[in-house]
């Protein structure tokens, strides 16, 4: 099993795969660093044949969101300053969220 899909197994658990299908699916993340991944994310969608994909971060470096821009229906970036290091440098609390949190919050959403 691939690494994306044991990921996927450990946060949706039985839950079946949401259907893309003809949708506006917006992909939220903490920044825009180098790309590779919202990219990567995008080309997984888009296999889903959605309605639009809109990508929305906070802060992005600005090379990296035009490679992002030219991947996705459209992008929203409320922040790209030319000295861009690091998503983290952006934040006060730049704290990894664990596997567990996540897994937990996303078992609180489900129930509501």
């Amino acid at each position: 099993m691939a690494l994306v899909d044991e990921k996927c197994l450990r946060y949706r658990g039985d839950m079946p795969k949401p259907d893309l299908k003809d949708k506006t699916v917006i992909i939220v993340d903490d920044g825009i660093a180098t790309g590779s991944t919202m990219i990567a994310a995008i080309h997984v969608i888009r296999k889903q044949k959605p309605k639009k994909i809109v990508v929305a971060v906070p802060v992005g470096a600005p090379d990296s969101v035009r490679k992002v821009e030219e991947e996705a229906d459209e992008v929203i970036c409320l922040s790209m300053p030319l000295m861009f290091f690091a998503i983290g440098a952006f934040y006060d609390d730049f704290a990894q969220v664990e596997d567990a949190e996540a897994i937990e919050i996303l078992a609180r959403c489900r129930k509501k």
